[in-house]
């Protein structure tokens, strides 16, 4: 059961779609009576996920209840970190009453490094039904949970970084096209009032003034430093999978990987598509991809430790 819930895991990719497969494909497989999947957000335990009574049908959950830190047992599991198995909720004045009584409770944590972040909870009609064995499923589960939450969390957070470099980025390509279109419109303005030295020399200075603005080796240093922090290792992990690819190389995927076209790309560097084409193709030839292969895609799998 361990290993097929794990392969279905696999293919979630939301924090919601994780605690619904632990209670459709492994709850479902264990012939509990009910369970209960909550979620920590800030100070509350909120029901997420659910099988038996509680889900009549798809993800519906029949009047979710929200718990406090220590409310409950689920609450006190929350707080404490540690799993509980109660044999007679009759006798446990923690015991809540969620849609009908239970004599039995299993509850173990879901935990992401020092933090709970969630709890499973399963109740049943008799008394004493929860043994060792099923707090042992039970924690293996929260296990393999936790390790796919960090997962996703971290995909979610490095999305949004990538976000905010990509807009950084789009800001140079802006740059860019603004001090050229500017630049063009200079030219186009002394060629027609050359014959006034003054105002010649006055444009040659400002073009001048462009030229110095529109180098963007500050805006790459910058950009390059927001990759280092929000992406751990990119530059390392590229160099070490590719040991032949220059420091070109590297500016040229970083772009990429934020998703700017050739064009773009070209104009932030201030050469000619077409030789950034080649440059492309050089690179690929270095990663020796497959021609089908996205080079895109193939960095974005590095980065994120898809090929190691």
């Amino acid at each position: 059961m361990i290993n097929s819930f794990s392969n279905m895991l696999l293919k979630a990719k939301t924090i919601d779609e994780i605690l619904w497969t632990i209670t459709n494909h492994a709850i479902a497989k264990l012939n509990y009576e009910d369970c209960v999947v909550y979620f920590r957000v800030g100070n509350e335990l909120i029901q997420k996920a659910a099988y038996g009574f509680k889900n009549p049908e798809g993800f519906d959950i029949i009047n979710p209840i929200v718990l406090k830190i220590g409310e409950g047992i689920c609450g006190a599991v929350l707080a404490t970190g540690k799993s509980e198995i109660i044999a007679d909720t009759s006798v446990d004045p923690r015991y809540i009453i969620d849609n009908i009584p239970r004599f039995s409770e299993i509850t173990v944590p879901i935990i992401l490094g020092n933090e709970v972040v969630g709890v499973i909870d399963s109740e049943h009609s008799k008394k004493n039904f929860f043994k060792k064995k099923d707090l042992e499923v039970l924690e293996t589960i929260a296990s393999i949970v936790s390790v796919k939450i960090s997962q996703i969390q971290s995909h979610d957070q490095l999305s949004i970084h990538k976000n905010e470099l990509r807009s950084y980025a789009m800001r140079m390509v802006s740059k860019s096209e603004m001090v050229f279109s500017l630049k063009k419109t200079l030219d186009s303005l002394k060629n027609k009032i050359d014959n006034n030295k003054n105002s010649s020399k006055d444009i040659a200075k400002l073009k001048s003034q462009l030229n110095d603005d529109i180098r963007l080796d500050k805006d790459w240093e910058t950009l390059q430093l927001h990759i280092q922090e929000t992406t751990k290792d990119f530059y390392r992990k590229l160099q070490e999978k590719h040991e032949l690819l220059t420091q070109y190389d590297l500016k040229l995927c970083t772009f990429i990987y934020l998703g700017l076209d050739t064009k773009q790309i070209a104009q932030i560097l201030s050469v000619d598509p077409h030789s950034l084409t080649t440059q492309r193709y050089r690179m690929r030839k270095k990663m020796k991809l497959e021609t089908k292969e996205s080079l895109f895609d193939y960095i974005n799998k590095i980065v994120i430790g898809v090929y190691e």
